[in-house]
C-alpha cells in the first residue's frame, strides 16, 4: 500500500471542491447585474445551472447541505428574504438527483431542455414566495427574462464545466 503525500491529499481535497468553489464565484459572479434593452437590470441564475450540472454529473461533489450553504449565501449578497434560494436550490438539487437515471445517456438538447424546465420551475417558485411575501403580484417579466438568460447561458457554462470536469476532476 502506498502512502499519499501530503502535497497529495491536498490536490486531491482541491480537485474535490473545485466545483463547490466554481459555484461560489458564480454566485458572486450573478450578483453583477446585466442591462437589457429596454428592460431592469437581471442577475442571471448562475447558481442554478452549477447545482443543475453538478446534480446531474456528480451530486457527491456538491452534496446538499453545501447546496443549501450556496443558496444562503446567494439570498445573502442578493437581499433577497434568508432561505429563498436555500429552498429553491434545494427542492432542485432533490429533484435532479432523484431523476438521474432518466437523464443519463440523453443528449446534450434533453439535459438542456431539463435546465429549461427547472428554470421555470425555480421562477415560478421564487415569483409565487416574493408575491406572497410582499402581500402583492410582483412582476412576472423580470423573474422571466433571468430565467430565460439563464435558460440562454446553460450550453457556455455547462461546456466550461465539462472541460473542468474531464481535465481537474477526473483524479478526484
Amino acid at each position: 500500500m502506498m502512502k499519499t503525500s501530503l502535497w497529495m491529499r491536498i490536490d486531491l481535497a482541491v480537485r474535490r471542491l473545485t466545483p463547490l468553489l466554481i459555484t461560489l464565484g458564480l454566485v458572486v459572479l450573478s450578483q453583477v447585474p446585466m442591462q437589457l434593452p429596454a428592460a431592469t437590470p437581471i442577475a442571471p441564475a448562475l447558481a442554478l445551472i452549477a447545482v443543475y450540472f453538478w446534480a446531474l454529473h456528480q451530486p457527491d461533489l456538491i452534496p446538499a447541505p453545501a447546496v443549501f450553504a450556496i443558496g444562503l449565501f446567494q439570498d445573502i449578497l442578493s437581499g433577497l428574504p434568508i432561505g429563498l434560494n436555500a429552498f429553491t436550490l434545494l427542492v432542485i438539487y432533490g429533484l435532479v438527483v432523484s431523476q438521474r437515471r432518466y437523464f443519463f445517456g440523453k443528449s446534450f438538447i434533453v439535459l438542456w431542455w431539463g435546465f429549461a424546465t427547472v428554470a421555470v420551475v425555480v421562477g415560478a417558485l421564487e415569483w409565487a414566495a416574493m408575491s406572497v411575501l410582499s402581500a402583492q403580484f410582483m412582476p412576472v417579466l423580470p423573474v422571466a427574462v433571468e430565467q430565460l438568460t439563464a435558460a440562454a447561458l446553460y450550453p457556455v457554462v455547462a461546456y466550461i464545466f465539462v472541460l473542468t470536469h474531464r481535465s481537474i476532476l477526473r483524479e478526484a
